[in-house]
């Protein structure tokens, strides 16, 4: 076959599932059909779970895939990503990041600035109220955008002495959420506040 009638195949691995997610993969296969070229989009979808996706990852490899796309579950796929980029397959991380030079480009939030833009809004309002009071209710640290937006929230709270800051980490569980402001609120400490991280 000449390149010209090469099919591309594009492995998409997906940490998780949700309206935005699957957007995205709406939008991937839709951007399929947009080319001269001839383009096979694969995803695989690992719900939260690190060992699967590793397996997802090696699967689409095997599979002969010319770009790797994924949206990492957390930074223990950073194996399966090397061994992706050994075998010379170009890697797009998007949303989150790995502690790994091992991908070819990041596309996402800048997390730690949107964790410092929160902290600021938080505190202007926690000025304007007699208790001051600002809650950020963080994500699981596992993730890049987790760690970046609470990592930027932090340091402009920690300039701040004025401001009564918690900080009580959570998953992204909208249920857990709720049930953690209810609690703080039946226990009196009521937040001007509040930086959730959750959906």
């Amino acid at each position: 076959r000449s390149q010209q009638d090469h099919i591309y195949k594009i492995g998409v691995s997906q940490c998780s599932v949700g309206i935005w997610r699957s957007k995205v993969n709406n939008e991937m296969l839709a951007a399929q059909h947009l080319f001269d070229q001839d383009v096979d989009v694969d995803i695989v979808d690992c719900y939260d779970q690190s060992d699967d996706q590793i397996r997802q990852i090696d699967s689409l490899v095997a599979a002969g895939i010319d770009l790797l796309v994924v949206a990492p579950n957390d930074y223990k796929i950073a194996p399966a990503l090397k061994r992706a980029k050994d075998k010379g397959i170009p890697i797009v991380l998007f949303d989150r990041m790995v502690e790994s030079d091992d991908f070819t480009a990041f596309i996402g939030g800048s997390n730690v600035a949107i964790g410092e833009l929160a902290a600021n809004y938080a505190t202007q309002i926690a000025a304007e109220s007699e208790g001051h009071n600002v809650l950020e209710i963080a994500a699981l640290q596992n993730t890049s955008p987790a760690r970046e937006r609470h990592q930027g929230f932090e340091t402009v709270m920690k300039q701040h002495p004025e401001v009564n800051y918690r900080c009580i980490i959570s998953n992204w569980d909208d249920n857990d959420t709720r049930n953690i402001l209810k609690k703080e609120i039946e226990e009196g400490r009521i937040p001007d506040a509040v930086f959730c991280h959750s959906d």
